[in-house]
């Protein structure tokens, strides 16, 4: 210890002569530094319940301090699932799959998150006159009264202007696909927006009509609609809306001029 006070008052002389940077004196005094603080090391790690950085300071006399850093790491146990014992929540999309018979459609159980097909669990009597080889094409799984479980739309028929749709309402207490007439009733594809729901049909080339409904007592009720129509030459597009009652009243209407490519290029606001 002498020998090392002799040391370190030897290097203090010279930087008092501004021999040696003060950096390289404390990479020395590091350096030569032969006690490590195991000690304090040990009880800091036992404190320490959770993966930090600690930092350790050790006095060694004379104003310098040493600076050691000490990590504590936490290790975690594999833990193995089997898969296959996992099943699919029934407010997921993929809680039921789905078959075109000649009958209708054939739904199933999902048994578990790998996809694995369960026995048959219910038949559906629709006629689904233009089938396809894609599923996903014909039935369309989506939550159309806001109840968080998911109903089907069934594609059943497409011609050259619409796509038209029935519809079944899953009811969570009988785990079971109900008909569902309120929104048979509409015909076409219905696009839930909120606590609206959306239904677009063409008519003409030129001639279409947006409705739009909320559900109030388990019953559709008409809120807006945009209709676009032909008069003589003319095509003019116009916004309505509609009170408790049905009445109907004219918010807009415009007039749309097309080219002869069928793009539209000018709109010109003819409210009356």
């Amino acid at each position: 210890m002498k020998k090392f006070l002799l040391i370190l008052c030897s290097i203090i002389l010279f930087v008092g002569c501004g021999n040696i940077d003060g950096s390289e004196i404390t990479s020395e005094i590091q350096e030569n530094t032969t006690e490590e603080p195991t000690e304090e090391i040990m009880d800091i790690e036992q404190e320490t319940d959770v993966p930090v950085e600690a930092e350790i300071y050790e006095d060694l006399g004379n104003g310098w301090v040493v600076e050691r850093q000490v990590f504590t790491v936490e290790t975690t146990e594999l833990v193995t699932e089997n898969l296959a014992e996992r099943p699919v929540p029934v407010w997921s999309s993929e809680y039921f799959q789905y078959e075109v018979t000649d009958t209708g459609l054939n739904v199933y159980k999902t048994l578990n998150v790998l996809g694995e097909r369960g026995e048959l669990h219910q038949k559906l009597k629709v006629n689904i006159e233009t089938p396809s080889n894609n599923i996903r094409d014909i039935v369309i799984t989506l939550d159309f009264d806001g109840d968080n479980y998911f109903d089907i739309a069934v594609r059943t028929n497409i011609d050259d202007k619409n796509t038209y749709y029935r519809y079944f309402h899953y009811n969570p207490d009988t785990d079971y696909f109900e008909e569902w007439q309120e929104l048979d009733k509409l015909n076409y594809f219905v696009s839930p927006f909120g606590n609206e729901l959306n239904v677009f049909h063409k008519i003409s080339d030129f001639e279409d009509e947006t409705n739009t409904y909320i559900w109030e007592n388990n019953s559709l009720v008409l809120v807006r609609k945009e209709k676009q129509y032909l008069d003589d030459t003319l095509i003019f597009k116009d916004y309505l809306e509609y009170d408790e009652s049905g009445n109907e009243t004219l918010i807009k209407r415009e007039n749309l001029v097309y080219d002869e490519n069928g793009n539209l290029i000018f709109i010109t606001d003819v409210t009356p």
